[in-house]
């Protein structure tokens, strides 16, 4: 991360995504329209539910959750995924091997 963002940065991301985790425990009409999402939700819809809070934290995410394109990616992940998920690493969710992946490739995006 320290390739994209300064320490400083970090540390707001960080704070705000403790706030953010504090808020949907603590406001139930957060709760209630996070987890009324869909599947098919837009990234944009679903940041507007917080109503511009979390700015530092939009940004990190969007970058986190850009596609990135072409077949040699997806080969080059697909030996990300062998490696990182292994036996030992069951409790590894889905989730958890994206944002790897993702954050692997956020230099590249940046640059998009």
């Amino acid at each position: 991360m320290l390739a994209r963002w300064t320490a400083t940065e970090i540390d707001i991301i960080e704070q705000e995504h403790q706030e953010f985790v504090a808020d949907y425990h603590n406001k139930a009409p957060l709760q209630s329209a996070l987890n009324a999402c869909y599947d098919n939700i837009t990234f944009e819809e679903a940041w507007s539910i917080v109503n511009g809070c979390f700015m530092w934290l939009l940004q990190f995410c969007g970058g986190v959750a850009s596609v990135f394109s072409g077949t040699s990616q997806v080969e080059s992940d697909f030996s990300i995924v062998k490696g990182k998920k292994t036996m030992f690493k069951k409790a590894l969710t889905d989730l958890s091997l994206e944002g790897v992946l993702h954050s692997k490739h956020f230099d590249v995006l940046m640059g998009l």
